[in-house]
């Protein structure tokens, strides 16, 4: 879960002075629209209104949560890639986290691979530079 959340997301936010970009992570994004990730255990033991779901909830599963509503938005998936999925089509569509001055969108893998070793690389030059 900690690896999902953890991914990072392209913030683009358009107003009257042009549009604007920056990186932020899927738990903030979520957060934003009261949102977040749990797993079935913590779906469980909260006691979430579960009546979105058209199963029972899975202990070892994500879901997206709706904090606003104190309920279950949909199920996220078991896997890693089916949590990708899941909030890549979250992301794409809904209105509680995007709306027309605001996207989101996560960020594709070789990106943020790159990002990492570019700030990885500034952190290095600042370390020879003053120690």
């Amino acid at each position: 879960m900690k690896q999902v959340n953890d991914l990072p997301i392209i913030d683009v936010t358009t107003n009257e002075n042009g549009q604007y970009w920056s990186v932020n992570f899927v738990s903030e994004a979520l957060a934003g629209g009261s949102f977040c990730l749990e797993t079935g255990r913590s779906v469980l033991d909260e006691e979430y209104d579960i009546s979105n779901l058209d199963t029972v909830v899975n202990e070892d599963a994500a879901y997206l949560i709706d904090y606003s509503a104190n309920s279950v938005y949909s199920a996220a998936g078991t896997t890693f890639e089916q949590l990708v999925a899941t909030l890549e089509s979250f992301f794409a569509h809904s209105v509680y986290v995007n709306d027309d001055g605001w996207y989101h969108t996560l960020m594709p893998t070789p990106l943020a691979k790159a990002l990492v070793q570019f700030g990885d690389g500034l952190v290095q030059e600042f370390i020879h530079a003053n120690y």
